[in-house]
């Protein structure tokens, strides 16, 4: 693949020496706001004004404005969010409470997946990096992609 040294981005276009490229797959694909929103860049600034960083289990004003927000937002009256700083922490945090919600131990996973390179992410998703290693493939069970 060819490489464009960058002169700057807008919206959803990279500009190289005045050719504006369209960003087809949003970098990491859940940034589909843009390259570069007005409005994200606003709330990172009010973000940084009020503190830069905070532990995974601190509460503060706007982690519990967006907890209830979410709640609210998915009918879980009553509910809980569990919060994660990762994808594999996600998927490894997902598959111990499946197993102690239904006390069993074997997950389905979809062959061709990808979430992480922790233990439990590996054996449960379809990661190439999983066929060397030792994994808990023994309580996982593969199925195909719903086509």
């Amino acid at each position: 693949a060819s490489t464009y040294p960058l002169d700057s981005v807008e919206e959803h276009y990279f500009y190289s020496k005045k050719t504006k490229i369209a960003d087809l797959s949003s970098i990491s694909y859940q940034a589909s706001f843009g390259l570069k929103p007005k409005f994200v860049l606003d709330a990172v600034k009010e973000q940084l004004d009020s503190f830069t960083i905070v532990a995974p289990k601190a509460t503060h004003d706007l982690k519990t404005k967006v907890t209830n927000d979410l709640i609210d937002l998915i009918d879980l009256d009553g509910g809980k969010i569990f919060y994660t700083t990762s994808g594999a922490e996600s998927v490894e945090n997902a598959l111990k409470l499946a197993r102690l919600s239904t006390g069993k131990k074997t997950i389905l996973a979809r062959r061709p997946s990808y979430h992480g390179a922790t233990l439990g992410a590996v054996s449960v998703t379809g990661d190439w990096r999983n066929q060397d290693v030792p994994t808990l493939d023994q309580w996982t069970v593969r199925i195909p992609e719903p086509h």
